[in-house]
């Protein structure tokens, strides 16, 4: 069941920093070059001063009217920024790894090609693009060789652009990439900058970067909010919706009811029938029970025993049950379970999670709009409080709160990282 968030009638219909709006536009470079453009029936929508547009178009709407518009010109501060050298990254052209692969336990070999290993054999292992030799059999080891065809292009990262070669003892890749391919790495999205006989300089500043931008701005829609309306998209069990549920817990806890923060659960579910169990027992403790379901969180984030802490917050197990019960054949939950699927279907959240585009656990969504935020409650209290119409900011936002990241999965100890990274 979707709930509504707590919408004004404010009809001056003048936007401010917290409202939500759409609009169409068209983006240029100073030459007349379209880099980017909304689409008719597509318009782009987010809350003003939420951080998810560049700070330049956001303040080009405050004070805008529905239906009006306005050209704009955006300098790089207030865009993406000044080109940054230190986003400039060489890395070798050239890489050469041994040949040989050793002390490769029996049990990973048998694992990955289904067979025992026999000498001189060849085999086929997944992610691999070449054949392996055995070349040396030991107690619970292996030694093996790569076996590539020389001259075969191959594609590490760059297209399929990587020579492969080797000697006696080196298995030799070099890669000669196009200028201007744009990559994917776990450091984020870099474009090839240049090739050199030696080098490949890699650029991580965003495409925009350095340069002054030109918008033709139609603003079509304001929605104005009396508060912000939260809604944090989990899987019970997975580590990273864990760790932004540490997270969110100090904020829901300074801010209380200046905010409207609701846990949510994906469309789907990947670890079991435990996480299926779990997601059920705390929607219904949200839903009938909610002024316990922050405490039963807390306790249920420290090591994943509901048991104990049904019975430390005093929830009502009876009702809990008849929840459950009735949850379970309103939206079929144990059927598409058993269904065989190896991601189940989980229906309780799913019109809402598909109508925001919900990829993943976690993901929260501030009005209505999807947003990033790191997983700090520091961070994710300045998320929040930028939500807040104007004039309605509450105090308590300017509290300082902690900046280290929680730990992913269960358990209060230690730290993490801000990563990006979700279950999904």
């Amino acid at each position: 069941m979707e709930q509504k968030p707590n919408v004004s009638d404010n009809t001056t219909k003048i936007v401010e920093k917290g409202d939500q709006v759409e609009i169409y536009y068209v983006g240029k470079l100073e030459n007349g070059t379209i880099f980017d453009q909304s689409k008719e029936g597509s318009p782009l929508t987010f809350v003003v001063g939420g951080r998810q547009v560049i700070k330049g178009l956001e303040d080009a709407v405050i004070g805008m009217k529905e239906n009006e518009t306005k050209n704009v010109t955006i300098l790089p501060e207030n865009a993406y920024g000044e080109k940054d050298p230190k986003k400039l990254i060489k890395i070798p052209k050239v890489q050469v790894n041994s040949i040989f692969m050793d002390n490769i336990p029996l049990s990973d070999f048998k694992r990955a090609t289904g067979k025992d290993p026999v000498i001189n054999e060849t085999y086929q292992i997944q992610g691999i693009p070449w054949p392996i030799k055995v070349i040396e059999i030991k107690n619970t080891t292996v030694k093996l060789k790569h076996e590539p065809v020389s001259g075969t292009l191959i594609d590490i990262g760059f297209g399929k652009v990587t020579k492969v070669t080797t000697n006696e003892t080196n298995l030799i890749l070099i890669s000669n990439p196009v200028v201007g391919t744009t990559l994917h790495t776990p450091s984020g999205v870099a474009v090839v900058a240049d090739v050199d006989n030696e080098n490949i300089t890699l650029d991580y500043n965003h495409p925009l970067a350095g340069k002054t931008l030109n918008f033709e701005i139609k603003l079509v829609k304001i929605k104005k909010f009396d508060k912000p309306f939260v809604e944090i998209f989990v899987m019970s069990y997975c580590p990273f919706g864990t760790q932004i549920e540490k997270g969110i817990i100090p904020v829901q806890q300074l801010l209380k009811d200046k905010a409207d923060i609701n846990i949510r659960f994906v469309h789907y579910t990947m670890h079991g029938k435990k996480e299926v169990d779990e997601n059920t027992r705390q929607y219904c403790i949200q839903k009938e029970q909610n002024d316990k379901y922050w405490s039963y969180l807390a306790c249920f984030l420290e090591n994943g025993d509901s048991n104990t802490c049904l019975t430390k917050t005093n929830i009502d197990k009876s009702k809990l049950q008849s929840c459950m019960d009735e949850t379970d054949k309103n939206f079929n939950i144990s059927s598409d379970f058993a269904s065989g699927s190896p991601y189940p279907r989980y229906r309780v959240n799913e019109d809402i999670a598909l109508k925001y585009g919900v990829q993943g656990s976690p993901t929260i969504v501030i009005n209505g709009v999807k947003v990033e935020s790191n997983r700090d409650p520091e961070s994710l209290k300045n998320t929040i409080c930028n939500a807040f119409p104007q004039g309605k900011r509450p105090p308590e936002c300017n509290q300082t709160l902690s900046s280290t990241p929680p730990s992913p999965g269960f358990g209060f100890s230690g730290t993490g990282t801000n990563t990006a990274a979700r279950c999904g």
